[in-house]
């Protein structure tokens, strides 16, 4: 069969092996002999080729958009009837603390761990106007709401913050 990586990802030079021994067949084709039924080992070559070298970016949106929503104590709504099952979840503790991780379905694609991974990557991915449509289908719009709205910190950082005690007030009374 056709040249693979260790990792059995196909490669380019792969493509090209499984090409040139095909070419007989479809020189076969133009000069209008049969065509035979394409081999299912090379069938399933070329599939997991092309999807190889494929970012399915719909897949990579909706699984950052799950991530940021499970993340989130407010767990922001997503437009969804059930989550792409072939989105892998699971959850990582540490310090007492517990996150929940998704992998995307290509192992090479990676996961998503944090929340700035996740949002750095909706950035890239929702940089094109139909991925920005699909980005507002799938619910993104609820959950950066949930992020920038969510307040988690308990410090009283007064650049975010604004607590009216009567002690600090801006005007001043004059006798």
């Amino acid at each position: 069969s056709a040249a693979t990586t260790l990792s059995g990802i196909p490669t380019w030079q792969g493509l090209l092996k499984w090409s040139l021994e095909n070419q007989k067949q479809y020189d076969r084709y133009l000069n209008r002999t049969a065509v035979k039924k394409i081999d299912p080992d090379d069938l399933r070559f070329l599939e997991e080729f092309m999807d190889s070298m494929h970012v399915d970016v719909k897949h990579v949106i909706e699984s950052c958009l799950v991530y940021l929503s499970l993340n989130n104590r407010l767990k922001p709504r997503l437009n969804v009837s059930e989550i792409d099952p072939r989105i892998k979840i699971s959850k990582e503790e540490e310090n007492n603390k517990s996150t929940i991780l998704v992998y995307l379905r290509r192992k090479e694609w990676g996961s998503i761990r944090y929340p700035l991974q996740a949002m750095r990557v909706l950035g890239d991915m929702i940089s094109s106007i139909d991925m920005s449509i699909e980005f507002i289908k799938l619910g993104g719009l609820n959950v950066m709401h949930a992020w920038v709205i969510d307040d988690d910190d308990d410090d009283d950082d007064d650049d975010y913050h604004h607590h009216d005690d009567g002690k600090n007030s801006s005007s001043s009374s004059s006798s």
